[in-house]
């Protein structure tokens, strides 16, 4: 892949869009991220029928972004990210401390 990424083309509702991604990893997630959005489009079209192509998206965009602030509320209250901090910041300093002391 080079500097400027690969082209890839992802179909949401029937739309194609294409897009570059910087990696496989990038791509892969885009792909799956396009799997969800239509899965969901699939699953509102059938419960609810009769209400617009954009109100459906407008929902899958809002309940996405729930969840994306719910998982970064989760990291952030997460108590071991606090004792990983910590033995981080301690073995950084035993080290620095180390390496003055050898050399």
């Amino acid at each position: 892949m080079n500097d400027d990424g690969q082209k890839i083309k992802i179909k949401i509702a029937d739309r194609e869009l294409s897009l570059k991604v910087k990696s496989p990893d990038d791509e892969a997630n885009f792909r799956r991220g396009a799997k969800d959005v239509n899965e969901l489009l699939s699953q509102y079209k059938e419960r609810y029928p009769g209400n617009s192509l954009s109100d459906f998206l407008s929902m899958i965009a809002l309940i996405m972004a729930k969840k994306v602030h719910e998982l970064k509320n989760r990291m952030d209250n997460d108590p071991l990210r606090e004792d990983v901090e910590d033995l981080s910041s301690r073995l950084k300093k035993y080290l620095e401390k180390d390496n003055i002391d050898d050399h």
